[in-house]
C-alpha cells in the first residue's frame, strides 16, 4: 500500500491560511495515528480535515486508506473516487483505489486503475505486483508471469513478487522454476509460513519428497494450524516410507479441517490402526 501522504506544515500560520493550514494539521495528526495503529483515531482527523477543507485531494485519499484498514470498503471506494474526482492525475489515489478494487475481487477494475498507475511511472513495483494479482484471479497467467517479472526488474530483491511468480509457477507445474524463486524470496527475507508451505508443494510435484519435508516442517513452525501443511507433509512422508508419521500428519490435518484427510486416512492407514 501506498505511503499516505504527508503535508508539512507551519504552526504558526497566517489568518487568511487558516482553513488550509489546519486540515494539514489534522491531516498530520491522522498520519501519525494511522502508522502507530490507531485506525479510528486516525479517522477521527481526517474527518477534521476534510470538514476544515473539502477541496484536498489526497485527504480523501488518506482517510480512505484508514476506512479500508477499518474493512470500510464502500467508504474507502467513494474516498478514492472523491480524491481522482478532485486531482485525476494523482497515481498514488488510482494505486489505493486499484488495490481497494482487488481486495473487493473486482480485478477488471483493478487492472485499469493500475494501468493508469503504470503508464504515468513504469519504475511502479507495487503495481506491477497488484496488477499482476488481479490478472491471475482472472486466468490472465501470461501476463501476470511478465508483471511479476517486471516488478522483479525493477527491483531484483523484491520478495513479494519473486513469491506470487512462483505461485503461478506451480500452477503451470513448472516446478523448478517455482523452487527457484521460492528460494529467493526467502533468501531475501519472505519467510512466512505460506512460502515454505508453496515451496514443499513445489518439491513435491518435483519428486523432492525429503526437501518437500524439510519445506513443510519450516511452515509448520511458522503456523502450526495449517491443515494444509500438514496434510501436504503427510504425503511427503508418505512417498518416502514414514507410513505412521504420514498418518499422524493426516489426522492432525483432520482435526484442523482438512477436506481431503478423513478418505486419506481411510484409504492408506486402516492397517496402522490398532487391533480390537
Amino acid at each position: 500500500m501506498k505511503k499516505l501522504l504527508l503535508v508539512i506544515v507551519s504552526i504558526s500560520f497566517a489568518f487568511s491560511g487558516y482553513s488550509d493550514n489546519a486540515a494539514n494539521i489534522y491531516n498530520n495528526l491522522g498520519i501519525v495515528k494511522y502508522n502507530a495503529g490507531d485506525y479510528e483515531e486516525s479517522l477521527d482527523d481526517f474527518n477534521t480535515s476534510i470538514y476544515i477543507d473539502s477541496s484536498i485531494s489526497h485527504h480523501y485519499g488518506n482517510r480512505g486508506i484508514a476506512k479500508l484498514k477499518l474493512n470500510d470498503f464502500k467508504g474507502a471506494m467513494s474516498d478514492f473516487n472523491k480524491a481522482v474526482e478532485l486531482n485525476p492525475k494523482s497515481i498514488d489515489t488510482y494505486f489505493n483505489r486499484g488495490t481497494a478494487f482487488y481486495s473487493t475481487s473486482k480485478y477488471k477494475s483493478a487492472i485499469n486503475d493500475l494501468d493508469f498507475v503504470i503508464d504515468k511511472d513504469a519504475t511502479d513495483k507495487e503495481a506491477y505486483l497488484y496488477r499482476g494479482m488481479a490478472e491471475e484471479k482472472l486466468d490472465m497467467r501470461k501476463a501476470a508471469l511478465n508483471d511479476y517479472t517486471k516488478a522483479i526488474e525493477v527491483d531484483h530483491k523484491y520478495k513479494e513478487a519473486y513469491y506470487e511468480r512462483g505461485v503461478s509457477l506451480n500452477k503451470d507445474d513448472e516446478f523448478e522454476d517455482a523452487i527457484d524463486d521460492f528460494n529467493r524470496a526467502i533468501k531475501y527475507e519472505y519467510k512466512e509460513a505460506k512460502v515454505f508451505e508453496e515451496s514443499g508443494l513445489a518439491k513435491l510435484g518435483a519428486g523432492n519428497y525429503f526437501g518437500a519435508l524439510k519445506a513443510f516442517d519450516k511452515a509448520i513452525a511458522e503456523d502450526n494450524e495449517s491443515a494444509e501443511s500438514y496434510y501436504q507433509r503427510g504425503v511427503a512422508k508418505y512417498n518416502v516410507h514414514k507410513d505412521t508419521e504420514a498418518c499422524h500428519d493426516w489426522t492432525k490435518a483432520k482435526a484442523l479441517g482438512h477436506p481431503l484427510a478423513k478418505k486419506t486416512i481411510d484409504k492408506y492407514c486402516s492397517k496402522h490402526k490398532k487391533k480390537k
